[in-house]
Protein backbone atom coordinates (compact mmCIF):
# COMPACT_ATOMS: atom_id res chain seq x y z
CA UNK A 1 0.00 0.00 0.00
CA UNK A 2 2.82 2.18 1.01
CA UNK A 3 4.51 1.94 -2.63
CA UNK A 4 0.97 2.70 -4.24
CA UNK A 5 0.19 5.58 -2.07
CA UNK A 6 4.00 6.72 -2.98
CA UNK A 7 3.64 6.18 -6.75
CA UNK A 8 0.43 8.29 -6.96
CA UNK A 9 1.94 11.27 -5.22
CA UNK A 10 5.22 11.43 -7.39
CA UNK A 11 2.85 11.06 -10.62
CA UNK A 12 0.29 13.72 -9.03
CA UNK A 13 3.43 15.98 -7.96
CA UNK A 14 5.12 15.71 -11.96
CA UNK A 15 1.59 15.99 -13.64
CA UNK A 16 1.49 19.65 -11.01
CA UNK A 17 4.97 20.55 -11.79
CA UNK A 18 4.23 20.15 -15.60
CA UNK A 19 1.45 22.20 -15.55
CA UNK A 20 2.63 24.77 -12.98
CA UNK A 21 5.66 25.76 -14.61
CA UNK A 22 8.53 23.87 -12.35
CA UNK A 23 10.73 23.12 -14.59
CA UNK A 24 11.57 26.70 -14.84
CA UNK A 25 8.96 27.61 -17.55
CA UNK A 26 6.88 30.62 -16.46
CA UNK A 27 3.31 29.97 -15.92
CA UNK A 28 2.19 33.49 -16.68
CA UNK A 29 2.63 35.17 -19.73
CA UNK A 30 5.03 38.30 -19.54
CA UNK A 31 3.07 41.25 -19.70
CA UNK A 32 6.09 44.16 -18.96
CA UNK A 33 5.51 46.08 -21.63
CA UNK A 34 8.75 48.29 -23.16
CA UNK A 35 9.09 52.04 -23.38
CA UNK A 36 9.87 53.45 -26.85
CA UNK A 37 12.57 56.19 -27.16
CA UNK A 38 11.13 58.81 -29.15
CA UNK A 39 13.37 60.67 -31.93
CA UNK A 40 12.54 64.03 -32.74
CA UNK A 41 13.95 63.43 -36.66
CA UNK A 42 11.88 60.42 -36.71
CA UNK A 43 8.49 62.61 -35.43
CA UNK A 44 9.34 65.42 -38.00
CA UNK A 45 9.61 63.18 -40.76
CA UNK A 46 6.28 61.51 -39.48
CA UNK A 47 5.01 64.52 -39.44
CA UNK A 48 5.72 64.74 -43.31
CA UNK A 49 8.85 67.65 -41.89
CA UNK A 50 12.85 67.02 -43.04
CA UNK A 51 13.95 67.14 -40.01
CA UNK A 52 14.04 68.24 -35.96
CA UNK A 53 16.16 71.12 -34.77
CA UNK A 54 17.10 72.52 -31.22
CA UNK A 55 19.03 75.21 -29.54
CA UNK A 56 18.94 73.81 -26.70
CA UNK A 57 19.38 69.70 -26.28
CA UNK A 58 18.24 69.90 -22.71
CA UNK A 59 14.97 70.92 -23.05
CA UNK A 60 13.09 68.52 -24.16
CA UNK A 61 10.08 70.80 -25.39
CA UNK A 62 12.41 73.15 -27.46
CA UNK A 63 12.28 71.12 -30.56
CA UNK A 64 10.65 72.23 -33.79
CA UNK A 65 10.16 70.82 -36.89
CA UNK A 66 12.18 72.19 -40.01
CA UNK A 67 12.06 71.76 -43.88
CA UNK A 68 14.56 72.32 -46.52
CA UNK A 69 14.58 72.37 -50.54
CA UNK A 70 16.50 73.33 -52.95
CA UNK A 71 15.61 75.21 -55.81
CA UNK A 72 16.93 75.61 -58.76
CA UNK A 73 16.76 79.47 -60.15
CA UNK A 74 18.72 82.13 -60.43
CA UNK A 75 19.60 82.46 -56.65
CA UNK A 76 19.65 78.73 -56.29
CA UNK A 77 20.34 77.32 -52.71
CA UNK A 78 18.56 75.79 -49.62
CA UNK A 79 15.77 77.31 -48.18
CA UNK A 80 15.29 76.57 -44.35
CA UNK A 81 11.99 76.91 -43.17
CA UNK A 82 10.80 76.15 -39.37
CA UNK A 83 7.40 74.49 -39.44
CA UNK A 84 6.71 74.50 -36.23
CA UNK A 85 6.73 72.01 -32.81
CA UNK A 86 6.44 68.31 -32.88
CA UNK A 87 3.53 66.49 -31.80
CA UNK A 88 4.96 63.96 -29.43
CA UNK A 89 1.23 62.27 -28.56
CA UNK A 90 0.39 61.57 -32.30
CA UNK A 91 3.66 59.82 -33.19
CA UNK A 92 2.69 57.47 -29.76
CA UNK A 93 -0.57 56.68 -30.63
CA UNK A 94 0.27 55.62 -34.54
CA UNK A 95 3.85 54.06 -33.91
CA UNK A 96 2.66 52.51 -30.54
CA UNK A 97 -0.49 51.64 -30.22
CA UNK A 98 -1.94 52.09 -26.21
CA UNK A 99 0.98 54.30 -25.57
CA UNK A 100 1.47 57.91 -24.22
CA UNK A 101 4.34 60.39 -24.45
CA UNK A 102 6.49 61.38 -21.96
CA UNK A 103 9.84 63.30 -20.55
CA UNK A 104 11.92 60.57 -19.36
CA UNK A 105 14.09 62.91 -17.24
CA UNK A 106 16.89 60.06 -15.49
CA UNK A 107 19.68 60.84 -18.53
CA UNK A 108 21.64 63.66 -18.45
CA UNK A 109 19.90 64.87 -21.80
CA UNK A 110 16.40 64.30 -21.54
CA UNK A 111 14.80 62.24 -23.97
CA UNK A 112 11.03 61.33 -24.84
CA UNK A 113 9.70 58.15 -24.22
CA UNK A 114 6.35 56.50 -25.54
CA UNK A 115 5.46 54.05 -22.38
CA UNK A 116 2.51 51.91 -22.01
Amino acid sequence: MTRTLWHTLFATGVFACAIAGCAGVPTTLATTAQAHTISPHEVCTHQHHTGAYTLDKSNPYGWSCYNLAYSISLFSGFTFTPKGNLNMQAYCTARHHGTRAIVDRQQAQPTWQCVP
